[in-house]
């Protein structure tokens, strides 16, 4: 089996639980390919809450993994440099899964603009690191 590599379209499951649900795991979305530095931007999945960010709503469909209406959570965007991703599998805290439809991977690289709640640092980086 190929070893994994953290790039554009990826996603995975990476533990996220607190002390009463420590099996919790969020859907993670790779919105850049690495920097120079092996940086990315990571975009996080989460249940649609009554009211919620709607610059990127998600469907069941919009992943296998995603079992009811989803959003994208802008304001838990983050950038990660990619050996600690690959530390987080050895240790079991990140599982790979397929990476999304490009159409899907689009709507959700636009919300980045869209969302009053995306950090400005992770627009800066995003803004930086797209090329089409």
């Amino acid at each position: 089996m190929a070893a994994w590599v953290p790039r554009r379209g990826g996603t995975f499951l990476m533990v996220s639980g607190t002390n009463q649900d420590p099996k919790r795991r969020h859907l993670f979305i790779i919105c850049t390919n690495p920097d120079k530095d092996g940086q990315v931007l990571l975009a996080s999945i989460s249940s649609k809450p009554e009211r919620y960010d709607a610059a990127c709503p998600l469907t069941q469909k919009a992943h296998a993994f995603l079992d009811r209406a989803s959003y994208v959570a802008y304001r838990h965007a983050r950038i990660e440099n990619t050996s600690a991703l690959q530390k987080r599998l050895a240790n079991k805290a990140v599982e790979p899964r397929e990476d999304l439809r490009p159409a899907i991977l689009e709507d959700v690289c636009a919300g980045f603009a869209k969302s009053a709640e995306t950090p400005p640092e992770c627009q800066i980086f995003y803004d930086k690191n797209t090329s089409s």
